[in-house]
């Protein structure tokens, strides 16, 4: 049975769903029961989510915490007038260039380091901030009245489905005006400009025509019937609310004063997926003299290293990135294969094992197969090239090939 799951929405309306072939295991309970267990799943699936987005991102921005401890101030200020203040709020800084953030059930928020770039003020940070806190009791309310059934699986089930399953799709316009709405009322009991809510409208949508490559935002339903709309919303809210501009400039200033590492970061990695390992090298040595401290960087030179053979140089890298954020799966992975072209397979699968429990990717389980191949372990590598078989991707029909080839 298809059943849609949980929609996860970007600030400014970006929902992912999952989906997926679930069985119930559950006949013959009652509906409130069955409903609870929808309810429990629900809630540990979107933990699991939380934490993947932010892998999946580029990882957390941890560079500089203070700007991370900016982010929770302004998010907590406008939690404590919500709706539902209660809720366990949590919100980060993602390590991606794109402009959006993204919300989850019980409070928790990403918003991306591009999308900071994009603000001019606090009252901006903070209209994003509100859209998403009005957001995760909405998703909550979903699941009380089970609109998203997810049913109880097993851990390693669970986690299959949605890293399969993850799609954007966008939320109705209604719920967008709803949304809007809502931060609105929370930007003006916070004391900021509503009109804020504009502004950044204005922003997103001129973002939404500059990168129409971005899936996020090229379904994003910005528009001019959505622009009137938050007008007329706005014509019942006074003027004279807090902007807080130079609050804002001072605390993304470490941000703004390395922008041009990332710009190397981005030419970067885009010269290292046309194997101008040198061309790489070179934008991630030049990034690092900007960003001594920014994790993506040190991957970037350890895999420009990597693939040119200079295995010494490239482990370096990956154990200075490991010793910078040692939460994030990338820097694992990297070493990992590092050590699987070395031949040293046991260190390669500690290593990729370490990524695979931080984001079980498609990479990490075929290079775990493959290492446990050459050390003989045959049945371990015919489970891992089982987990990624389904998948349609160049490690989908290699796991394929290699189960084949094992039989």
């Amino acid at each position: 049975m298809n059943l849609k799951y949980l929609p996860f929405v970007f600030a400014a309306a970006i929902t992912l769903t999952v989906s997926g072939c679930l069985a119930t295991g559950y006949k013959g309970t009652s509906t409130a029961l069955t409903t609870a267990v929808n309810q429990l799943e629900a809630v540990k699936a979107n933990e699991i989510l939380f934490h993947w987005h932010q892998q999946k991102s580029g990882g957390l921005y941890t560079t500089h915490p203070s700007l991370a401890r900016y982010i929770n101030k302004v998010g907590s200020r406008l939690a404590r007038v919500s709706d539902f203040p209660k809720l366990p709020y949590e919100f980060v800084i993602v390590n991606d260039p794109a402009p959006h953030a993204i919300a989850f059930l019980s409070g928790k928020i990403a918003i991306n380091r591009g999308l900071l770039l994009q603000l001019e003020n606090e009252a901006e940070l903070a209209a994003v901030l509100a859209q998403n806190i009005a957001l995760s009791p909405l998703l909550y309310k979903g699941i009380q009245e089970n609109k998203f059934p997810l049913f109880a699986q097993s851990s390693s089930s669970l986690k299959k489905i949605i890293l399969q399953q993850l799609e954007y799709q966008p939320l109705p316009f209604e719920t967008e005006l709803e949304l809007d709405a809502k931060a609105v009322e929370y930007l003006s009991r916070a004391g900021y400009e509503p009109k804020a809510l504009l502004s950044l409208h204005f922003k997103l949508m001129g973002a939404k025509q500059k990168i129409k490559s971005f899936r996020g935002l090229s379904i994003h339903p910005y528009s001019d019937k959505r622009i009137n709309a938050t007008t007329k919303l706005l014509q019942g809210y006074n003027e004279g609310g807090y902007f807080g501009s130079s609050t804002y400039q001072e605390a993304i200033k470490p941000l703004k004063n390395t922008e041009s590492a990332y710009d190397l970061l981005e030419k970067g990695m885009l010269a290292r997926e046309n194997e101008d390992f040198e061309g790489a090298l070179g934008k991630a040595e030049g990034g690092l003299t900007i960003e001594p401290l920014e994790v993506n960087l040190h991957l970037l030179k350890g895999q420009a290293q990597m693939y040119s053979n200079r295995f010494e140089n490239a482990l370096h890298a990956f154990n200075r990135a490991i010793q910078l954020d040692p939460e994030y799966y990338r820097s694992f992975l990297e070493r990992g294969i590092l050590f699987f072209q070395e031949e040293k397979y046991t260190d390669a699968i500690e290593d990729l094992e370490a990524s695979y429990k931080l984001l079980p990717s498609q990479e990490a389980a075929y290079f775990l197969a493959k290492a446990h191949k050459q050390l003989g372990e045959i049945d371990m590598a015919r489970n891992y090239f089982q987990e990624i078989t389904n998948y349609q991707s160049e490690f989908g029909q290699k796991a394929q090939e290699e189960l084949e080839a094992l039989r």
